[in-house]
């Protein structure tokens, strides 16, 4: 049974409200997780068409369990949540239903696969939200528990629970892909799309050029079916995108808009892919790609108490940053990705340049926010410390 950092978030809601919602892609261990603080539970999924009788003829006893009730994928019966609310606006009694789904909502507990701290590959450290409220926190001499093909090796893997017990997961799982959601109709599609996405992972690639390579396997692909497919997989969490940071530091011109493109998990790359950690020690290369995914997943599931939200910076001057992560008081630090100490002095200097740059243009009242809290450069193995220019490096495996 692993560890999960929103544990205690669910504890705590459930003190103050009467229902919590759950959201997640499907096998990040919602239900696992669920059951913990559940008296009695309703599997829509199972039995659907009795339980949407049920539902239409008689709903409290749909919902009749002892509390808490855990209502899994509820989002499969029109009006069920309505009903819920309903009941808790009558009752007002907290932590009476516990609700999941695998689509993405706007409110709501988000739930990701598992982080390196949460499966125990990282030792935790140094926390990330500790740095943000003291960005002077003492961090050298931290050393990780793994080295890269231990690294490499998680990141193929990935953090859904069951791909620890079991090496074929991700194969089968992208298989269910199309039972899923009624506008994943073609398996080989989707194999295509996820194809485009893998090769192009962590680039800023648009989806014209996308679709444009999928169209070499199948050219009578519309632009509509395209999207359709997109949109589900979105609205499933199996890929995601990040965001320009929409900030006045340059002219709009200068400024790159589309978004990067990410999987909800680093794993999905590989083995989509047919790509394994034997494999991938000898293309390193490649793994740098797959490296910022599984870093932007594990500071989403660190960060997630705090409404995080993570953005990219690139324009026409050569200037990129990784990510921006920033939480919910607006409080931001500048991150870069890399492998190798061989391009610290390269990212050391991009984090400086942005962080004078933004120093700048406050001064001029161009834009009207703090400065970052903290520059750092997230590594793969090795000793944390600060440089002597003040930018921290910090092993992805020390964090949590």
């Amino acid at each position: 049974m692993f560890y999960r950092i929103i544990d205690d978030l669910i504890d705590d809601k459930l003190k103050t409200n009467c229902f919590v919602l759950i959201s997640g892609p499907i096998g990040c261990g919602k239900s696992s997780i669920a059951i913990r603080y559940a008296n009695s539970i309703v599997n829509v999924d199972k039995n659907l068409v009795s339980n949407i009788l049920l539902a239409e003829f008689n709903v409290e006893k749909l919902l009749a369990g002892k509390k808490p009730l855990l209502v899994e994928n509820y989002d499969l019966l029109e009006g069920l949540l309505y009903e819920i609310k309903s009941q808790c606006n009558k009752s007002n009694n907290e932590g009476s239903f516990i609700l999941t789904t695998r689509q993405i909502v706007d409110n709501g507990i988000k739930m990701l696969p598992l982080s390196l701290y949460e499966s125990e590959e990282s030792n935790g450290m140094i926390s990330i939200l500790e740095l943000f409220e003291n960005p002077d926190l003492e961090i050298s001499g931290f050393s990780s528990n793994l080295g890269i093909e231990d690294l490499i090796y998680a990141c193929c893997r990935g953090g859904f629970p069951k791909a620890f017990d079991n090496e074929n997961f991700m194969k089968r799982y992208i298989e269910n892909l199309i039972n899923l959601h009624e506008d994943l109709k073609d398996i080989k599609k989707v194999k295509s799309i996820l194809k485009v996405y893998s090769r192009n992972i962590s680039t800023n690639i648009s989806n014209v050029e996308i679709l444009n390579q999928v169209q070499r396997d199948f050219p009578t692909m519309s632009k509509s079916t395209f999207y359709r497919y997109i949109n589900a997989l979105k609205k499933l969490w199996i890929v995601f995108e990040i965001e320009s940071w929409d900030i006045n530091l340059r002219a709009k011109s200068a400024i790159k808009k589309t978004s990067k493109k990410e999987f909800i998990d680093p794993s999905i790359s590989p083995s989509i892919l047919n790509l394994n950690s034997e494999m991938m020690i000898y293309d390193l290369e490649t793994f740098q790609r797959f490296f910022e995914n599984l870093c932007i997943r594990d500071l989403m599931v660190y960060t997630s108490f705090r409404n995080s939200k993570i953005y990219y910076y690139e324009d026409r001057y050569g200037l990129s940053i990784d990510c921006i992560l920033q939480l919910d008081n607006e409080d931001y630090a500048l991150i870069q990705f890399e492998l190798s100490r061989l391009t610290f002095d390269d990212a050391a200097g991009k984090l400086l340049k942005m962080d004078a740059l933004i120093e700048r243009k406050i001064d001029d009242g161009t834009v009207h926010i703090q400065r970052p809290k903290f520059l750092a450069i997230i590594t793969s193995i090795g000793f944390s410390y600060v440089r002597s220019d003040g930018v921290k490096v910090i092993p992805i495996c020390i964090l949590r």
